[in-house]
């Protein structure tokens, strides 16, 4: 019961925030945020240290290189 009322508030705050592309903001029109997605920020954002480390150890801090690195990696990610 926690879970679904933590989620519920998540998703209300969630339709408060402004986006400047509109498409964001329906992002969870669709779609239940649930425990593994929440989890899966988690890991993405305790690795937030590492890329900041890559992004300036390997690639001399030249964002476009990065991001065609990034993007090979791990797909390009868009919001239909």
């Amino acid at each position: 019961k926690q879970k679904k009322e933590y989620i519920d508030k998540f998703l209300l705050d969630f339709k408060e925030i402004k986006f400047l592309n509109p498409k964001y903001g329906d992002y969870f029109t669709n779609f239940r945020p649930n425990n593994t997605f929440f989890m899966s920020y988690v890991r993405y954002d305790s690795k937030r240290n590492s890329f900041e480390e890559e992004f300036e150890t390997k690639f001399d801090r030249d964002f476009p290189k990065y991001f065609e690195y990034l993007k090979a990696k791990y797909g390009n990610l868009t919001f239909n």
